[in-house]
């Protein structure tokens, strides 16, 4: 059997033949005008740096004039010619979010890569000390909107914005209120779009979770108020006074100390250790020494306390006694339990944070052994801002 083949195709596959070579020369020769010109232009550049770091000025230099196109096409051939080395992976992703091609986005496998790369490589500068990456992320901070409407040009789904979004943040935020304010934006996204594609990918290289060194320490002031059961709370009606106090953080372990400046009110004259004691403030020295395991959750940490614990109570001046003649306790130890719960009012990743504190606690020690009157504690509760110099680090 045999196949007619029409003379017209013969004839057209005949022309295809002898144009080929022609025409793949004109391509050669366009393309070896396109790597021409990048090449020119790299050479261009300052004349100290290697040929990657003139190429690396070039494509910063391109993205600053918004010359998308041509940092597209510088990229290209860097990549044909020289793949690796030349541009770290934070700095490859944050280039191509600026330059806003869709695939970026709907190339879920590269996207997913590139992050990944970035995550392990983000502090990696390479050798050319020209501060690129920075550089990268100041532009994607002044040129969001820009850079988001270039995205938005080819008409990505309501999911896909929401990553435009969430991967510009992302390359440009630093600090912790500003990834806390990320992270809330990547749940948001979660309740909105449970079965986004670059959902999971957000989860995992967007969001990031922080928590405190393991070593630290605290120092507070503050104001404490209490009041006495047994029969101390027959004698004295209230408590009242300034507190300081001070921590140490070793992981979750906290060793706190603190030192209470008060006064009890005596409500009315009694005898007690064969001494008399006069209605009004009696000096009341409360102080402890404790250690307790802290449980965090975010800004909010809370850590039970026991320990040992110091008091000693002087008789009141208000009938005019000289200082010599006046009744005290002598220092007495006993122990101390309650609980710290602080919360973090100005969080900061290297420096000082600020935290609003509550302490409440139960304090008994042996000022009953100075007079059976003196038997019972005092509950406290203490109000306090600390400053805490801890630092945090993504986790």
């Amino acid at each position: 059997m045999t196949t007619h083949v029409p003379p017209r195709f013969l004839l057209a596959t005949a022309v295809a033949l002898l144009l080929l070579p022609a025409l793949s020369c004109r391509l050669h020769a366009q393309f070896s005008s396109d790597s021409l010109d990048i090449e020119r232009a790299i050479a261009a550049e300052r004349s100290d740096l290697s040929y990657a770091g003139r190429a690396r000025m070039l494509l910063l230099r391109r993205l600053r004039t918004d010359d998308v196109g041509e940092a597209r096409r510088l990229l290209g051939f860097m990549d044909r010619y020289r793949p690796a080395g030349w541009l770290t992976a934070t700095e490859r992703l944050a280039a191509e979010t600026l330059i806003g091609d869709s695939l970026l986005i709907r190339d879920t496998a590269r996207m997913e890569g590139l992050l990944a790369a970035a995550r392990v490589t983000e502090r990696q500068h390479l050798s050319y000390h020209d501060d690129l990456q920075a550089s990268l992320r100041d532009l994607l901070r002044g040129r969001a909107d820009a850079v988001t409407a270039r995205f938005l040009a080819w008409e990505p789904t309501v999911g896909e914005r929401w990553f435009i979004n969430l991967l510009i943040n992302h390359l440009h935020v630093r600090g912790l209120r500003g990834q806390e304010e990320l992270n809330s934006r990547v749940d948001e996204f979660a309740r909105r779009f449970p079965d986004a594609p670059l959902l999971p990918i957000a989860r995992q290289y967007i969001r990031k979770d922080y928590a405190e060194v393991d070593f630290g320490a605290a120092f507070s002031a503050g104001y404490s108020l209490g009041t006495f059961d047994g029969s101390l709370g027959e004698y004295f009606d209230s408590y009242h006074g300034p507190v300081l106090a001070g921590e140490l953080y070793l992981y979750r372990i906290t060793i706190a100390g603190s030192l209470n400046f008060g006064v009890a009110d005596a409500v009315r004259d009694f005898e007690a250790g064969g001494e008399r004691w006069e209605n009004g403030e009696s000096p009341f020295l409360n102080a402890a020494l404790c250690a307790g395991y802290e449980f965090r959750f975010g800004r909010l940490a809370i850590t039970p306390l026991a320990g040992l614990a110091m008091q000693s109570a002087r008789g009141s001046d208000s009938a005019g006694i000289d200082e010599p003649d006046l009744p005290r306790t002598r220092d007495r130890v006993g122990l101390e339990v309650g609980a710290l719960v602080g919360y973090r009012i100005l969080p900061s990743d290297r420096g000082t944070h600020i935290d609003l504190r509550v302490r409440v606690g139960r304090t008994w020690t042996g000022l009953s052994t100075y007079a059976p009157e003196f038997s019972g504690a005092l509950w406290y509760l203490q109000f306090a801002f600390a400053l805490v110099q801890r630092p945090y680090d993504a986790r």
